[in-house]
Parts: C-alpha cells; structure tokens; sequence
C-alpha cells in the first residue's frame, strides 16, 4: 500500500475529530476506499479505540428479489468500520485484516434502516489489534456482530 495513503488515513484518523475533521475524513475515505462509497458510510464518530457510523438500506447492497442485505455486504461493512478503529491507537503503521469472524444474528432489512456501526478496539497489542464490530437497527437492536484480529505491517527498517 502506498506511505503516503497510509499517513493520511492515519493522520485523519488521529486528529481532534470535530465536525469540520469528521467532514474531511468521510470525503477522503469516499474518494479513497471503494467499499466505503459503495456501501454508503458516513463515520460520525472517532476517538482512540473507537469508530461509529450509519449506512441505509439501498437496493445495490440487496440479495437477490429480497428486502435484506447480501451478508457478503455486511461483512464487508465490518471488516472496514474495524479496520477504521483499528487504526485509532498509537502504531503508525499499515494494518490489514488477518481473521474475521461474525454473526449474523437477525437481517438487515430495508424497514430497520438507517444502520449504525461501531468498531471498538478490544486489545490493541505489540503485533496485532482485536477489534469488535456491531451493526445496529435504527432501533438500537443488535443485528450483526464481528471480532477481528490486524496485524500491524512494520517497513522493512523496523
């Protein structure tokens, strides 16, 4: 991965999070992340440890003639909100997933959106990072749930 993408994801990420920095980092990380735009996520908090966010319900992220959201989506919706959180501690480095395990405990239906996110650091190590991840109905009822183990990449002179 770029250094150069690495630091300013990190930088954004580290900074006093008002509405203005909240602002800039959801612009960076739609121009920048793919699955960010797709999925449609808004962060709208970020402190050391912790990130949250809400997505809604769109069509593009349905199954097949179905109501609910691919599991695949909301898979991916955790790895990335975790891998956010996973950035919030003190190593500067690059991170990437190395094991992801989650529980799809009730559907992510059109009628319970908007969707809350939330990515808390569970343990942030020498080597690797666990981080939880939880989607909520817009009525606060727990419908997915991930922990998740990064690794963080050190460059070769460390």
């Amino acid at each position: 991965m770029n250094e150069n993408y690495i630091n300013e994801i990190n930088t954004l990420l580290s900074q006093s999070v008002g509405k203005d920095e909240l602002d800039q980092l959801n612009k960076w990380l739609i121009k920048n992340i793919p699955v960010h735009k797709f999925i449609g996520l808004k962060i709208f908090r970020v402190e050391k440890g912790i990130v949250e966010g809400s997505f809604s319900f769109k069509t593009e992220l349905a199954r097949l003639g179905s109501n609910a959201i691919h599991g695949g989506y909301i898979l991916a919706t955790l790895d990335h909100i975790s891998a956010l959180a996973s950035r919030t501690g003190d190593f500067t480095g690059d991170r990437a997933t190395i094991e992801l395990k989650t529980n799809f405990i009730k559907m992510l239906r059109k009628n319970n959106s908007p969707y809350k996110v939330r990515a808390v650091i569970v343990r942030d190590g020498k080597h690797t990072v666990v981080v939880r991840g939880e989607i909520y109905s817009s009525n606060n009822e727990l419908l997915a749930v991930s922990i998740g183990t990064w690794i963080k990449i050190r460059n070769k002179e460390s």
